[in-house]
């Protein structure tokens, strides 16, 4: 199972089509990514479980090129500044993903969460040099068009209160 689930996860990010947007781009790779660990929680489980072995290590690396690569075209265009370190601000972005799948499609926190996405790119874009409007348009873009009403929905506290649980 193991060797499977990383290709898993590279399979569905290489799915998200490659607009004249890069900004739009790279949240809408955060939005697969978080996707795929909603609609496969158990196999996100087992991906980032220390008793299993990485198998597939180039599909990770696969994940994080395809990032750096939308941060540099973001470059190229002018959205970032020049001194932006590619595979430094891909990693920020992937950790915001993370973050999120681990908390709603593992975690304590219910689907609603999924909003933060969008102002916590937003930031993290602007400090990257992007005009904040035009970013802001570009990442719910891209993150809207992966997590809309079509998400899968996960779970939420056992008491049904829709905040998180203690």
């Amino acid at each position: 199972m193991t060797g499977s689930t990383p290709s898993f996860a590279a399979a569905r990010l290489a799915e998200v089509e490659m607009s004249a947007d890069p900004v739009r781009d790279l949240a809408a790779l955060g939005a697969a990514y978080l996707a795929n660990a909603l609609e496969n929680p158990d196999l996100y489980r087992v991906m980032f479980d220390a008793g299993f072995g990485l198998e597939d290590a180039g599909a990770a690396d696969e994940t994080l090129h395809r990032l750096v690569s939308a941060v540099e075209r973001a470059k190229t265009d002018s959205r970032f500044r020049d001194e932006v370190d590619p595979l430094e601000l891909a990693t920020q972005s992937w950790t915001i993903g993370h973050g999120l799948a681990s908390l709603v499609a593992t975690g304590p926190l219910p689907q609603q969460t999924l909003a933060h996405g969008v102002p916590m790119l937003t930031a993290l874009f602007t400090s990257a040099g992007d005009e904040p409007r035009r970013c802001r348009r570009s990442v719910e873009r891209g993150w809207g068009k992966r997590l809309s009403a079509d998400a899968p929905a996960t779970p939420g506290p056992p008491d049904g209160s829709g905040k998180p649980r203690p």
